[in-house]
């Protein structure tokens, strides 16, 4: 067979996907666009809020003595549109979002809902999550990004798969957070009367407010080190439970 044929088959053969794989790029490009949603729902007969975004963060922030729950979505499309939901069932005010099975290059949800400060919170989402301003407590879980509170109150259940966890000023009775690639870090505003924290590979962090309560501490770090200055006593309700495969552990005092 002439060379230049072979050479000609070969270049068709090699040029086909190239221009199929450019084509559906360019096409990919174009379908991109980006909406924004916002909703109001009476906060009146809502018993709880429960966020489940797999498309990407969530951003939540308490308002003292509101009447309304405000949901606002920054919505990315590709070839097909990205899910969001609100619905409302047996008091409660679920908020979805997702990604279609394939054309969702360009998929992304981003939520920021204000709820009035004594709502229960449950979020799951693949984004970061963020909460403020809570009292009613918060069970929160990303699968791909950190966890940041500030001034909650109320029992704290808080996992991220992959990313940190932060809390600051938390005036939470019972906390438990779990962190599987990412360092934890809890800083007390008031002295807690449980607290669990397990750190796969990450560092731990717990600060309390310097007062005269005394702690059972069960603590260890299998390859860190352990810094342990909190009052201590086998006897007391109050417990401090900490573990950590792969980084140090700090328990301490705001004024240390």
């Amino acid at each position: 067979m002439n060379s230049k044929l072979v050479w000609r088959i070969v270049a068709c053969l090699v040029a086909v996907p190239l221009l199929l794989f450019a084509g559906c790029n360019t096409a990919l490009a174009l379908a991109h666009s980006q909406r924004t949603v916002s909703l109001s729902v009476p906060a009146a007969g809502i018993t709880a809020v429960d966020v489940n975004n797999n498309a990407g963060r969530v951003r939540i922030v308490g308002v003292e003595d509101a009447t309304e729950i405000k949901v606002r979505a920054r919505i990315d499309d590709g070839w097909r549109d990205s899910g969001h939901s609100v619905t409302t069932e047996g008091g409660v005010l679920t908020v979805h979002g997702s990604c279609p099975n394939f054309g969702s290059n360009f998929c992304n949800v981003r939520y920021t809902i204000e709820v009035p400060t004594t709502m229960p919170l449950s979020v799951r989402a693949q984004g970061s999550i963020e909460v403020t301003d809570m009292e009613a407590g918060v069970d929160a879980g990303t699968s791909e990004s950190t966890i940041t509170l500030d001034r909650v109150d109320g029992d704290l259940t808080l996992q991220a798969s992959q990313g940190r966890i932060t809390a600051g000023a938390i005036r939470s009775g019972t906390v438990v957070a779990h962190a599987n690639q990412g360092r934890i870090s809890l800083v007390f505003a008031e002295s807690p009367s449980s607290v669990t924290a397990e750190a796969d590979q990450g560092s731990i962090e717990i600060v309390l407010p310097d007062d005269t309560v005394a702690f059972a501490t069960d603590v260890s770090a299998d390859q860190g080190d352990v810094t342990d200055v909190v009052d201590r006593d086998l006897d007391s309700p109050r417990t401090i439970v900490a573990h950590a495969d792969q980084g140090d552990i700090t328990l301490t005092y705001a004024s240390s």
